[in-house]
């Protein structure tokens, strides 16, 4: 029986073309992922932008609002205090500072997304994704807690107010009850107050930091923020 000959080259060089597919094809698909992934990077932290872009307006804006309210409260809260007025003779004045309360609004959603979906590893910039964490964690954090703790109290007492008030049950008592909730609200938002200018500044550093961390993100500050985004990479 005649032995059937190899040919060696042939068959070495047929794997060598495996072998160079097979790796070409790794080297594709790597290329296409890193891609990918860029492009995905890309998107989240435009849309952080915008999400840390409203939350400094909205910060500033409860701030400058914030700034007013205590500066009229302190006025009215002094002169009954040193007997200037009397309570029930600014009663109006207090029961509207008292029923002025509102909620700041700002964005956590996209990052809250991104904790939970895992996507936040898309991120390359290592101190970005600390700081985007303390951002959320500790100075959107701190601010909504006492907002918490201020909206209860504000619920909950003012519920009994507006009863007396609807009432006409406006006497000296009610005054002064309404005078001591007006100070503990005050009080609470003088806390806030700061957190509120401290979180506009973080917002805006940060905003810095997404523009410096990325190639395909631009911010540009003209005056107010003014956003501009790169092209993303095709």
């Amino acid at each position: 029986m005649k032995k059937q000959k190899i040919n060696w080259l042939e068959l070495v060089l047929q794997l060598f073309v495996v072998f160079v597919g097979v790796t070409l094809g790794f080297f594709v698909n790597d290329w296409a992922t890193k891609r990918n992934n860029t492009n995905l990077e890309t998107v989240h932290l435009l849309t952080l932008v915008k999400d840390i872009d409203t939350n400094y307006s909205s910060f500033k804006h409860t701030f400058k609002k914030d700034s007013i309210w205590l500066s009229r409260s302190k006025e009215i809260i002094n002169s009954a205090a040193d007997k200037t007025i009397q309570p029930l003779d600014s009663i109006d004045a207090i029961s509207d500072l008292i029923g002025s309360y509102e909620k700041s609004l700002f964005q956590t959603n996209t990052f809250q997304t991104l904790l939970s979906t895992g996507e936040i590893n898309l991120l390359k910039d290592i101190d970005l994704k600390y700081a985007l964490n303390n951002y959320h964690s500790n100075t959107i954090g701190a601010i909504t807690i006492l907002e918490d703790r201020l909206f209860n109290f504000t619920i909950s007492e003012t519920t009994e107010l507006a009863m007396k008030y609807t009432l006409k049950t406006l006497d000296k008592d009610f005054a002064n009850e309404a005078i001591s909730v007006l100070s503990v609200i005050y009080d609470l938002k003088k806390s806030l107050n700061p957190l509120y200018k401290n979180a506009q500044a973080e917002s805006k550093a940060l905003l810095y930091q997404i523009d410096e961390s990325s190639k395909y993100v631009k911010i540009n500050f003209e005056g107010d923020l003014k956003r501009e985004e790169k092209t993303a990479p095709k």
